[in-house]
């Protein structure tokens, strides 16, 4: 992100459904999520779609308006934080249920297997299904979870990139119209 960049307006796109400012958030603050997703006691790939997740959600729940402070510096430090502590919140619920029979032994879906260690996140993968078709979630997940290239996403799909990004464009229009509404009520 260059430095002329407002974080504030970028938040703001991402919100108003600019899937463009989102991949560019994501890409500014990849190394962090790096780092929690590596330091978390999970499959590298689990833990990196976890914290994918909170920073998304994270995100569009932002109230940039009730914030003292929205300078670059002010929004880069509460994000950090707020990605710190959803890493503390994620080990603590890893931990506790290490302890707990393995849920793979009890046919439970895919969803509920890899994010054990949070139902927060197995309840949002259900709720990101209530609003998506499913070859939107296909999509959100291929790209947003699994971090796969559009060109990958379109032959595995048998789409085009074109067609990929208008379905990535609509989930994500889609996602902010279903969390605006949830912050209003």
């Amino acid at each position: 992100m260059t430095a002329h960049v407002v974080l504030s307006d970028t938040i703001r796109a991402v919100q108003n459904g600019d899937g463009e400012s989102l991949l560019l958030l994501l890409k500014q603050f990849e190394p962090i999520l790096n780092k929690y997703a590596w330091k978390l006691n999970l499959d590298y790939d689990d833990a990196k779609q976890e914290m994918l997740l909170v920073f998304i959600a994270l995100i569009n729940s932002m109230i940039l308006s009730s914030l003292r402070d929205s300078s670059n510096k002010a929004l880069v430090s509460y994000i950090a934080k707020s990605v710190h502590n959803a890493y503390i919140h994620i080990s603590k619920k890893n931990r506790s249920s290490q302890n707990e029979t393995s849920l793979e032994d009890s046919g439970h879906t895919w969803e509920a297997r890899h994010f054990s260690s949070d139902a927060y996140m197995g309840v949002y993968i259900a709720e990101l299904k209530t609003v998506l078709t499913e070859r939107e979630f296909q999509v959100f997940q291929l790209h947003y979870l699994e971090d796969k290239p559009i060109d990958d996403m379109a032959t595995k799909l048998g789409v085009s990139r074109q067609n990929i990004n208008q379905i990535k464009l609509k989930a994500i229009r889609k996602l902010k119209e279903f969390y605006r509404k949830d912050d209003l009520t």
